[in-house]
C-alpha cells in the first residue's frame, strides 16, 4: 500500500470479516459436517499451571520422596474458552509422569468450584496429561501440559 492509513483500513476489515465469520451462526449444513468433529478438537478446555519453589520444604520433600533434587509445588487447573463449560465436566484424571508410584500416578479430581485443582510437588520436566470426562459423553477429551520445573521459576520467601 502506498497510503499507510489505507493499509491499516484493509487490516481492519479483515479481521473484521474473520470475527464475523467465527462468530456468525452455523448454516445447518456446516453444523451437520462438524457436529462430530468439534466435539473431538477438546471443545475450548485446556490446562493452565503455576509452579514455585519452597526452599524451608526442600529438605522435608526430600526426605518424604527420596529423591535429592528441589520439589516444586505444582498447582494446575482445568479452564474454558467460556467458563460456563466447566459445569459439563464429570471429572478429570490426571496421569503424572511414569516416574511417580504408580498407585499415586492417577489422580482424579472432581470439584468445580476449585476448577478441578491438582495438587502435587515435582522436578524436572515432564508432559502432564488430563482426561476430561463430560457429562453424557461416551469419550474423554485428552489434554497435556508441558511441566519444567527447574530454577529458573519463581521462589517464595
Amino acid at each position: 500500500w502506498k497510503d499507510r492509513n489505507q493499509a491499516w483500513r484493509d487490516v481492519v476489515r479483515g479481521i473484521e470479516a474473520a470475527v464475523k465469520q467465527t462468530t456468525a451462526p452455523a448454516t445447518a449444513s456446516e453444523q451437520n459436517s462438524t457436529a462430530g468433529r468439534t466435539r473431538e478438537v477438546g471443545r475450548g478446555f485446556f490446562l493452565n499451571h503455576i509452579s514455585f519453589l519452597r526452599p524451608e520444604k526442600q529438605q522435608e520433600f526430600r526426605e518424604r520422596t527420596g529423591v535429592q533434587l528441589d520439589h516444586y509445588d505444582i498447582r494446575v487447573v482445568v479452564d474454558a474458552e467460556h467458563p460456563e463449560l466447566l459445569d459439563s465436566i464429570e471429572r478429570i484424571e490426571y496421569t503424572l509422569d511414569p516416574a511417580y508410584p504408580e498407585d499415586v500416578r492417577v489422580r482424579t479430581a472432581r470439584d468445580r468450584r476449585t476448577k478441578f485443582l491438582l495438587k502435587e510437588i515435582a522436578n524436572g520436566e515432564y508432559v502432564l496429561r488430563a482426561k476430561v470426562f463430560i457429562r453424557g459423553e461416551p469419550k474423554a477429551i485428552e489434554l497435556e501440559r508441558y511441566l519444567t520445573l527447574w530454577r529458573s521459576g519463581p521462589e517464595l520467601p
